[in-house]
């Protein structure tokens, strides 16, 4: 059991970069757009390639947060129905969860590799950027989307550590508390 929490540690840290470079490329993305309205309203001046860049930043954000967001469960999901469940039908429920990500990273791994084979002798027009090195992006996403929902998994079965369930609880305690606070202070007035 002590080698599965020594692995969610080091996945966590691994996620921790993820998350600074999904940063990074937003600030990047943010820095781009700015820059591309702000250039709009100088007469005969044009900054070729903001697009380009703006663009290329949103796939990368999107696959590196993609893949932290899988190892913190920061997927959308309905707890409605799995906060109605018993202990043992949530934890089928999230092991079925876990599999459909499973299968999304699978899918991302497989397509996106395909996809950058497919496009491996083109360009980047503005920056002349090999096409496949963005299209990686989609591969790299879903190594990590795959390897957190493993993690999820492994966490979930030999640790009985299920994520879902304490975030939930910890929001849950704190919206009681704040409740309470605020019927104490409705008492002293």
């Amino acid at each position: 059991m002590q080698w599965a929490k020594s692995l969610d540690r080091g996945v966590q840290k691994i996620n921790a970069v993820l998350m600074f470079l999904a940063c990074v490329f937003l600030g990047i993305l943010v820095i781009a757009c700015v820059l591309m309205v702000l250039t709009r309203f100088i007469p005969n001046f044009t900054l070729t390639g903001l697009e380009e860049i703006a663009r290329y930043a949103f796939i990368f954000l999107t696959f590196f947060a993609a893949g932290a967001g899988a190892g913190t469960n920061a997927h959308p999901g309905l707890t409605l129905l799995r906060d109605a469940l018993p202990k043992k039908g949530r934890f089928v429920l999230d092991i079925t969860v876990y599999l459909m990500i499973l299968t999304f990273g699978l899918i991302f791994i497989i397509c996106g590799y395909q996809a950058a084979m497919g496009v491996s002798k083109l360009i980047s027009t503005s920056w002349r950027i090999p096409m496949p090195i963005i299209y990686f992006s989609a591969v790299l996403g879903g190594i990590f989307i795959t390897g957190n929902t493993i993690n999820n998994l492994i966490q979930l079965i030999v640790c009985g550590d299920d994520k879902r369930s304490t975030e939930i609880e910890e929001v849950q305690i704190v919206a009681a508390q704040q409740a309470e606070a605020e019927a104490k202070g409705g008492e002293n007035k």
